[in-house]
This record gives C-alpha cells, sequence and structure tokens, in this order.
C-alpha cells in the first residue's frame, strides 16, 4: 500500500509541475533600465605606416553619479553624461605620455540586443559591445574596435585594435 502511495504522490508531483502558463514567465534580466557607468577602460596595440609602435590605454577617472546610459523600452538610449573624463597614456620607444581629457559621451540613439551582442547606433554608426555579464544590478560589456587615429602633429596615422570593457550599475 505505502508503495502505490509512494507512486501517486510522484505521479501528481509530475503533473503539477508541467504548466503550461511557466514557459510565459522570464525572469531574465534585462538591460532596459537606467545604469550608472562605474567603470570605462581601452587599450591597443597601435603602428603607423613608418614602423612606430604606442601601447595606448585609457581608463575614466572621476566618474560623476549623472554619468548614466539610460536604455528605454523602445529601443531607445539616452546618455545623461555631458562627457566623461578620461586620461590617456601612450607609451612609445621607451616613453610614457599621459594626458588628460574629456571625452565624448555616448550620445543618443538606438539600441538592439541580439543573443549576446549590444548594438548601439549613434549618428549613423553602429558598435557592437559583447554582454559578458547581465544581472538585474550589473552589465559588463565588452568590444573591439580597428581605429586609425594621430596621436600628436608628428605621429599621425597611428591604427591598430582598441578593446574596450565597461561596467555598469543599476
Amino acid at each position: 500500500m505505502k508503495k502505490y502511495l509512494f507512486l501517486f504522490c510522484l505521479f501528481a508531483l509530475s503533473l503539477s509541475s508541467c504548466s503550461s502558463d511557466d514557459d510565459s514567465i522570464s525572469n531574465a534580466p534585462t538591460v532596459v533600465g537606467e545604469w550608472k557607468i562605474e567603470v570605462l577602460k581601452m587599450n591597443g596595440d597601435l603602428i603607423n605606416p613608418d614602423g612606430f609602435a604606442a601601447i595606448m590605454s585609457v581608463q575614466a577617472i572621476d566618474l560623476k553619479d549623472s554619468d548614466r546610459l539610460i536604455f528605454k523600452g523602445d529601443n531607445s538610449y539616452l546618455s545623461s553624461s555631458n562627457g566623461i573624463s578620461v586620461k590617456i597614456i601612450v607609451k612609445m620607444m621607451g616613453q610614457e605620455f599621459s594626458e588628460t581629457t574629456v571625452m565624448d559621451s555616448f550620445g543618443n540613439g538606438t539600441w538592439r540586443q541580439n543573443g549576446n551582442d549590444l548594438i548601439l547606433t549613434f549618428d549613423g554608426q553602429s558598435t557592437v559591445y559583447k554582454i559578458d555579464f547581465l544581472s538585474e544590478s550589473t552589465l559588463q560589456l565588452s568590444s573591439s574596435e580597428e581605429i586609425t587615429t594621430t596621436l600628436s602633429d608628428e605621429m599621425q596615422d597611428f591604427h591598430g585594435t582598441i578593446y574596450q570593457n565597461i561596467t555598469l550599475k543599476r
């Protein structure tokens, strides 16, 4: 008798956990919402046509509470920052040069998510960020981009890949 009672309970439990309603509910975290920029770093190796190599790193300094990205449900995004203070360090030919400047913010544009890719489009230019981590409170993004830049009047046309890491918090 105990054997049949046990089998009946097991059968009843299996039926109660197979509700079709369960599939429509998603508790997965979303990028939609307001995010404070906590970390912004970029680095990369650059070279110019004359063969001069440079290592460049950029890090946000003095981030403010107003340095935020807001992803709206209509797939638009806003940057509430008027620019982010960054320190740029370039190492070249055994020397290190540094400069502090204000980097343009992310602007206002559109966003879309394709799997683990978050694509931000601003002024007709799209940047693809990989979503490295997403929870209700943290969003970590990374990207890589081919660039050509001028380091000084004498050092022009450096090109290479820049890697970017961003950590955002709610």
